[in-house]
C-alpha cells in the first residue's frame, strides 16, 4: 500500500509540475514565415490602394506580445497598422486588435527587406485561425517580397475590399506567451495530493501495532 500510496503522490506531482512548465510564460514564435532576400522577389506594394494579409491558426491559447513583417521602405518611412482578425472564410474576418507601427526607411537601393513591427502587446486569443494584415496609413511606398521560405497558405489583399489571394508570400512573425494554466486547477490538483497524503498516512497509522 505504501508503494502505491507512493506511485500515486509521485504521479500527481510529475502531472502538477509538467503542467505548471508547460504553461509557463515563454515568449516564442508562433508563426514564423522567414524573409525572402533574393533580389529576385516578387515585392508586393504595400500603399493606400493595397493591404496584404495571411492567416495562421494555433491550437491552444496564447498571448501575442509582438508581430513583425518582412518590409522594405522607403527614405520618406511610413506608417502603418497592423491589424489582428478573426477569421472570415477565406478573407479576414472583424477587426480584433490593431496598433500602429512607423516603419524605418532605408536610403539604400534596391531596398532591402527588414523585420518591423509593433511590441509590447498583451493580445489575448484563444485556439482557432486568425488573419495578421498590414494596412497602410500614410507615407511612402513600402513592399513586403515574397514568396518567403515558410509561407502561409491562405492570404488576401485589400483593395476596397478584401479578395483571397495565396500567391504572395509575405513575410510576417508572431512571438506569443501561452496562456497560464487557471488557478482553480492548480488548486485542485494541490487538493488531490493533499487527499492522497492523508489517506496514505491513515493507512500507515492503521497498520501499526
Amino acid at each position: 500500500m505504501k508503494l502505491f500510496c507512493r506511485i500515486n503522490l509521485l504521479g500527481l506531482l510529475v502531472f502538477l509540475a509538467n503542467s505548471l512548465y508547460s504553461a509557463t510564460a515563454f515568449a516564442a514564435f508562433i508563426v514564423n514565415t522567414g524573409i525572402n532576400e533574393s533580389p529576385d522577389a516578387n515585392n508586393w506594394a504595400l500603399n493606400s490602394g493595397q493591404w496584404l494579409a495571411a492567416e495562421f491558426t494555433i491550437n491552444q491559447p496564447y498571448t501575442i506580445t509582438e508581430i513583425e513583417g518582412a518590409l522594405s521602405t522607403s527614405s520618406g518611412g511610413q506608417t502603418i497598422n497592423i491589424v489582428l482578425y478573426s477569421d472570415g472564410g477565406d478573407i479576414p474576418g472583424s477587426v480584433l486588435f490593431s496598433k500602429a507601427a512607423n516603419l524605418v526607411g532605408s536610403t539604400e537601393f534596391p531596398l532591402h527587406p527588414n523585420w518591423q513591427g509593433i511590441s509590447e502587446l498583451r493580445w489575448s486569443i484563444a485556439s482557432g485561425s486568425y488573419w495578421i494584415a498590414f494596412e497602410h496609413v500614410s507615407g511612402f511606398l513600402s513592399v513586403m517580397p515574397g514568396p518567403t521560405p515558410n509561407q502561409l497558405l491562405n492570404e488576401a489583399f485589400y483593395n476596397g475590399s478584401w479578395i483571397g489571394n495565396d500567391d504572395f508570400g509575405i513575410g510576417t512573425r508572431i512571438s506569443a506567451e501561452p496562456v497560464p494554466i487557471p488557478g482553480a486547477f492548480v488548486l485542485f490538483v494541490s487538493a488531490l495530493i493533499t487527499v492522497v497524503i492523508r489517506r496514505c498516512r491513515r493507512v500507515s497509522r492503521s497498520k501499526q501495532p
